[in-house]
């Protein structure tokens, strides 16, 4: 054996999980917060009358071990979770999102939905006579769009929407004195408005051709329109309850016409409809909607039997030496993932090791 020497080892080091097969991706436990790792064996005693025994040989061994990440990483849950598929997109959960009731019907909100943060809208805020076609009775000018006309017209634009998206619709009408107007994207129409004031809604883009953004006025409306504005959305999921900030009360989900203390909602697209008497009141939203971003991790209830194994390799070097060990076929029957109040979440992970096809188990390194 090669003379050494004591070698001294601080911090965690890095852990990292290797699929097999040819090319593999390798997964890097980030945020290692500390790993642990136990061998152990089971000693049989040969022992007859006397205090101890005559002899003792080895039976069986076992390398297992732990892990504590201070990250999520979904090719590490794929690696754990054995039958597990992957698809784009993700769930998101919102809490506290605070609106309040409109003072004039209809008293409805529609809750945002993971919105992007830049407007489809080209000028809405009307500050120059360009980017809209004007339907007759429509003119721009002083920072609105006017309607004067004596038959419906639509006041448009093109923009890029796409059938099934859901997008939230902002505008403000003011000056309304009589009809009313109301909001399309690919022809699917909101909610009808007839009366002065900041609205939005989200509406599910239909399969209308140009111009997606349609301001469709009725005959005898007479009022103006300003800010605009058009943003993507995610889907609305589900609603998660409803809190009145102003009364400190839950509010109730109902499926008719709501009254005070109640509301309904529109599970496509997420508006909520409330009572005339709770008008001006604040109110918490807790919802969940569908993004195109990020990825799903579903876990399937796959044969037993069937499983996938890992080498896992860790490394350490401090004060210019080396040290670490190699693992040949690993396999993880824990994972546990733990959130705290002010404090990062964490990834608790089991491993246990076997010889693999060549019945090679470990490998330790050091200077």
């Amino acid at each position: 054996m090669p003379t050494e020497s004591f070698q001294k080892v601080f911090n965690t080091g890095i852990l990292t999980v290797v699929p097999s097969g040819a090319n593999p991706t390798p997964v890097q436990i980030a945020t290692l917060k500390d790993i642990s790792l136990d061998i152990s064996y089971n000693l049989k005693e040969l022992r007859g009358s006397n205090v101890f025994a005559e002899d003792m040989a080895v039976s069986d061994g076992k390398i297992s071990g732990k892990a504590k990440s201070g990250r999520i990483f979904g090719g590490l849950l794929a690696a754990v979770m054995q039958g597990i598929t992957s698809n784009t997109g993700q769930v998101v959960g919102i809490d506290d999102e605070r609106q309040t009731i409109p003072s004039s019907s209809p008293y409805t909100l529609a809750v945002a939905s993971g919105v992007g943060d830049t407007s489809l809208t080209t000028n809405g805020a009307f500050s120059a006579d360009s980017g809209w076609t004007k339907g007759t009775g429509w003119a721009i000018a002083g920072g609105k769009a006017t309607f004067t006309g004596q038959a419906s017209a639509t006041l448009s634009q093109s923009q890029a929407c796409s059938q099934g998206q859901s997008y939230l619709v902002v505008f403000t009408l003011s000056s309304v004195t009589s009809g009313n107007l109301t909001a399309k994207i690919g022809n699917q129409s909101g909610t009808v408005r007839a009366s002065s004031g900041t609205f939005s809604e989200v509406i599910v883009c239909g399969a209308g051709t140009d111009p997606k953004l349609v301001l469709s006025a009725s005959s005898d409306f007479s009022g103006s329109i300003t800010n605009v504005a058009v943003y993507p959305a995610g889907a609305f999921l589900q609603n998660q309850g409803v809190f009145d900030v102003t009364t400190g009360m839950s509010l109730q989900c109902v499926s008719g016409v709501p009254t005070t203390g109640q509301y309904a909602v529109d599970p496509t697209t997420g508006t909520y409809t409330f009572a005339s008497a709770d008008q001006g009141h604040v109110i918490s939203f807790r919802y969940t909607y569908t993004s195109t971003s990020g990825l799903t991790y579903s876990l399937l209830n796959s044969l037993m039997g069937a499983n996938t194994k890992f080498q896992l390799h860790a490394y350490n070097t401090y004060d210019g030496a080396n040290s670490g060990w190699k693992l040949y076929a690993t396999m993880f029957p824990k994972l546990g993932i733990a959130y705290k109040p002010g404090d990062y979440a964490e990834t608790d992970l089991d491993f246990t090791a076997c010889a693999d096809s060549a019945g090679r188990v470990i490998d330790f390194y050091k200077a």
